[in-house]
């Protein structure tokens, strides 16, 4: 370790930290040497705004570039939640806006260009572990960023090791530490790892299990016997009502939430905790409410407990006199001896005793503010948040003593530290971000549970404050304790197979969706027995070569690390953990993500080789209501969502490290070819899937400038990462007699509000409400997003200023209907503004032209001249459809049959389609491919080409949008042409057949040009 005798910074640092207590000695060492003089906090949150946005204010660039430089900042803080980066400042808990200052800090400090930017009491309103990842993201978004004069300041010396700084100064004993390394220090991470699985529990024991789960995790988070637990309980019955407010969803707030697939409408809701209060009547002394930032702690404390003064919860100061010293205000007000005993308790030293109050620390104010307060039916919110984890420790064992000498009751203290609940020695203990599956008792006898899809939040655990344990961490030289501080932490995991219901744990922390497939492979990652990450994978169904009799592949399904573990890279590491161990068994691993962050990531990783289709935007993956779409393109009523439009996808493939673990994986690679059905000439599904593999590693088919772009895996793209993946070992099992003591911790509650059934007929009611939502799009109510569209107000269109001189909106065309074929669909629309365009930018005359809105919100101009009147063929062509729709309906029968083509190859409608179709426009002309049933009862595939768009009337009496197809049989085959009519699902399959089947027909005949050539 380097020490210098000289306290001052060294010259062009990047990231410094000062230790120390929040005392005078640290304030003036920040602003001697970097003038700081005050907490930097001052950033106005206006309420109906998302931090994000205002974040964004301070930002520079076009909305998306703002949008993406606030996340960005808000991520390296530790705040990584999109739902909390949309929330008002008001709506976050005081951890979460802790955080946000710190960004704001950060943002203020990159628009100002000032020297320094410090940060004071970095990190002491979160509990400890969210701290070190918080500080290892920092440090890393610093150096990324090659950020200059970053100074943290705090009173917990175990961030230093997760920030790495380049410098460290310790108050206490006024001596600098320079990094002793060139480079940072990761943390060194490791996975004890059990991949057996017993398959899933049945319905008898599943609750069961989940109760003793539950039961482990309070034993290892706050390292007390099972024994001192007296019973855990659950809410019952109905579930607390969500908290929701709104705010402005403004182009900051759009292009965040678009970034990560969330969608959003301006809406926050929060499902608060469900505390059983009815369980804790009667005579108790001390309570705890712990939870980590954002939980809903607060939330708790005020409806719960009725501590509530101006939106906070006992965390005012008192009304004292600034001219007093401490010791004079406590001896006026509660005598000489109780005085002594209260500041004894908040372990108020000497030198805070005989000072005033505006000459304390924040940390020495929060200390007197406890002691001042305790009384019976007292509530301290943030309890020891700034004060130095032994210090605090040292409060809470103080605390509980003056409690019971003076038989104080309903005492109770809420907390993100978790190492102050065993020296408090509370009666009972809520723990605030535990998240459990609700039950509903299936059978009479009451043995059989089943999981009814909602999820409770909080966990209520009586204990025998007896038998709480409490130990502190054993005491050091301070020599000893500063020559660890830059020594590289370890981060010691465990891994092991888990049911997918585990996934309600983690599914709100989900970027995207809270749905699982339920025949996923589910692994869960803990800390010391506690859970903080999921991941799971899906079988990949149609993967060439990995069918059935092979080795299989596998696709990543979810990866979810709880919001106080990010920063570290814990998410990275337990994908690729996985991957190895499920390549190590000879299946394949492939990954589809839309995270901007996951995917760049792994462009650069030699370990993740690029897929087909890597980069583009795929319509499959830009919304997970993929049925909700095709039933609203089917009525002709789909309107874009912001989770429908398109956005690039990352597609790879896990291919190790090279060298000895690549050629591993190649030798466990299966070599048979999976059964199939053959499609002869060029079948994608004749292959294996090691052949597959070879040829992914010779980057088959991939474009440098598409699917490899940016990636390490093309000349002249990004360095490869080099980061290391975490050793892996044997995961000891459970001792049998540990599981038995856990598992007679008896656990109440936990009922739902509803049965499965009544689940069910909700979520089919909401899909009944959607529909008929989308059937309202054809009143044209719902906004556009369109660059340039028209916008409705009050029931009027308003006309934007680019196009006010060229349209007007009265007139007897206004209103006027037609009917026209809108990229391959048919769709109704009427006429908004009547106007003259230029057809191209060199006409010199104008041309007559209207505005139309469609039933699906798209806006067009068409034009109305005698060389193209697109406006009248479109305005008769409704007046035709209206007509059909009447004959339609009326009992008169029409001679149907196939339509019939003259000589100039003109397509005519029967008499019994005439109204209905389109012979012009979008998707006119395109091929398909599709199995046809001949007259004669054989199936064969055939080609056919559409001849005509339109609707006709499905069993349900809608009209739905179709495609009529005229199809040619194969050769040697005597048949007439075979016409049919396809819903559009089923021309979106014909017509991507189509596209592969003569991608197919080109491969062979090159193949065959290759054989005769020789090459």
């Amino acid at each position: 370790m380097t020490r210098t005798n000289n306290s001052d910074p060294p010259q062009g640092f990047s990231v410094g930290l000062v230790l120390g207590r929040a005392d005078a000695a640290r304030d003036q060492y920040l602003a001697r040497h970097f003038g700081h003089t005050h907490n930097l906090s001052v950033q106005t949150f206006p309420d109906d705004e998302s931090v994000v946005s205002v974040l964004a204010k301070l930002e520079t660039g076009d909305d998306k570039e703002r949008a993406d430089k606030a996340a960005a900042r808000l991520g390296a803080c530790g705040l990584s939640s999109v739902p909390s980066w949309l929330r008002p400042h008001k709506a976050l808990s005081n951890g979460e806006a802790a955080r946000v200052d710190v960004a704001t800090c950060l943002a203020r400090h990159a628009a100002s260009q000032k020297q320094f930017c410090v940060v004071n009491d970095f990190a002491c309103v979160v509990n400890r572990d969210a701290a070190r990842s918080m500080a290892c993201a920092v440090g890393k978004y610093a150096r990324r960023l090659r950020m200059s004069g970053l100074v943290l300041a705090t009173a917990h010396d175990d961030v230093c090791a997760y920030l790495q700084p380049d410098w460290c100064y310790d108050v206490a004993a006024d001596t600098l530490y320079l990094r002793p390394t060139d480079k940072p220090l990761r943390p060194n991470v490791s996975f004890a790892c059990d991949w057996t699985h017993g398959g899933l529990p049945n319905a008898r024991d599943r609750r069961k299990n989940r109760e003793t789960d539950l039961v482990r995790e309070i034993t290892a988070s706050y390292s007390i016997e099972p024994e001192a637990i007296e019973k855990v309980v659950l809410g019952d019955g109905k579930l607390p009502e969500d908290y929701k407010c709104q705010v402005k969803v403004d182009a900051c707030a759009k292009a965040a939430s678009a970034a990560f697939d969330f969608e959003f409408d301006g809406s926050c809701v929060f499902a608060p905790p469900d505390f059983p209060a009815s369980k804790i009547k009667g005579a108790w002394s001390i309570g705890v409410v712990h939870g980590p930032s954002g939980s809903g702690k607060t939330t708790v404390l005020r409806r719960v407990f009725k501590g509530v003064e101006e939106g906070k919860v006992a965390t005012r100061e008192p009304d004292w006199d600034m001219n007093a010293t401490v010791a004079k205000l406590f001896r006026d007000k509660f005598g000489e001896a109780d005085a002594a005993a209260r500041l004894d308790a908040a372990a108020v030293d000497d030198d805070e005793r005989s000072s005033r109050i505006d000459q304390l620390t924040q940390c020495g104010r929060a200390r007197c503010q406890i002691a001042w307060l305790l009384a019976s039916e007292c509530v301290l919110d943030e309890f020891t948040s700034l004060a130095a984890r032994p210090l605090a420790r040292r409060v809470a064992a103080g605390v509980a003593a003056y409690v019971a000498q003076h038989n104080l009751q309903h005492v109770v203290c809420a907390t993100v530290h978790e190492d102050v609940v065993a020296f408090l020695k509370p009666r009972w203990l809520f723990m605030t971000a535990v998240v459990t599956t609700c039950w509903w008792q299936k059978n009479k006898k009451g043995n059989v549970f089943e999981d009814t899809g909602d999820t409770r939040t909080g966990c209520l655990v009586l204990l025998h404050a007896d038998r709480l344990a409490a130990t502190d961490e054993p005491a050091t030289t301070d020599v000893a304790r500063l020559d660890e501080l830059f020594a590289a932490p370890s981060v010691n995991l465990q891994l092991q197979r888990c049911p997918y219901y585990h996934f309600d744990s983690f599914k709100r922390h989900h970027y995207l969706t809270e749905d699982i497939n339920k025949s996923c492979w589910s692994w869960e990652l803990r800390l010391h027995g506690r859970p903080i990450g999921f991941h799971s994978v899906n079988t990949a169904l149609g993967m060439p070569g990995a069918g059935e009799g092979t080795s299989g592949g596998s696709r990543e399904h979810r990866v979810v690390i709880l919001p106080d573990f990010q920063g570290i890279g814990l998410g990275w590491m337990l994908a690729e953990t996985v991957a190895a161990q499920l390549t190590s068994t000879g299946r394949r691993v492939t990954s589809i993500t839309m995270h901007p962050t996951f995917g760049k990531c792994r462009d650069r990783s030699p370990r993740w080789r690029p897929s087909a289709r890597n980069h583009k935007a795929d319509k499959d993956e830009a919304t997970t209501d993929v049925r909700g779409r095709s039933l609203a393109q089917k009525a002709g009523t789909w309107a874009p969502t912001t989770r429908d439009k398109l956005r690039p996808s990352y597609r790879h493939e896990y291919v190790g490290d090279p060298g000895a673990e690549r050629d591993a994986i190649l030798a466990n690679l299966s070599d048979t070819t999976p059964p199939h059905t053959c499609k002869l000439v060029g079948c994608a599904h004749c292959t294996t899937n090691k052949a597959e593999f070879q040829k992914k590693l010779k980057l088959y088919k991939l474009s440098p400038t598409n699917e490899l772009k940016g990636t390490c895996w093309v000349e002249g793209g990004p360095p490869a990462l080099s980061v290391p993946r975490p050793p892996v070992s044997t995961l000891k099992r459970e001792d049998r007699s540990v599981t038995k003591r856990l598992e007679a911790v008896k656990v109440e509650g936990g009922r739902g509000p509803r049965s499965k059934k009544d689940v069910e007929a909700e979520k089919k009611a909401k899909k009944d409400a959607d529909l008929l939502h989308r059937e309202a799009v054809k009143k044209f109510d719902t906004p556009v997003e369109f660059e340039g569209d028209w916008t409705k107000k009050e029931g009027k269109w308003v006309v934007p200023k680019e196009d006010r001189e060229d349209f007007r909106t009265d007139g007897p065309l206004i209103g006027t209907k037609v009917w026209r074929n809108v990229d391959g669909t048919v769709l109704e629309g009427e006429v908004i503004g009547v106007g003259s365009l230029l057809i191209h930018e060199d006409d010199e005359d104008q041309v007559a032209c209207v505005r139309v809105v469609y039933e699906n919100g798209f806006q067009q101009d068409l034009y109305h001249y005698a060389g193209d009147d697109e406006f009248g063929a479109a305005r008769d062509a409704f007046v035709r459809w209206e007509a059909f729709k009447r004959r339609d309906a009326s009992s008169l029968e029409v001679e149907g049959g196939n339509w019939t083509r003259d000589d100039s190859g003109k397509w005519t409608p029967s008499p019994q389609d005439e109204g209905a179709f389109l012979l012009e426009g979008e998707r006119i002309g395109d091929l398909v491919r599709t199995n046809v049933t001949l007259h004669n009862g054989d199936d064969v595939p055939c080609d056919g080409v559409v001849i005509g768009v339109g609707r006709v009337q499905a069993e349900d009496g809608t009209y739905q949008a179709c495609t009529r197809v005229t199809y040619k049989p194969p050769e040697g085959i005597d048949a007439i042409d075979i016409q049919e009519d396809l819903w559009e699902t089923e021309f979106q399959v014909a017509w991507k057949a189509s596209r592969k089947w003569e991608k197919k027909l080109w491969r062979a005949v090159w193949e065959s040009i290759d054989a005769v050539t020789g090459a």
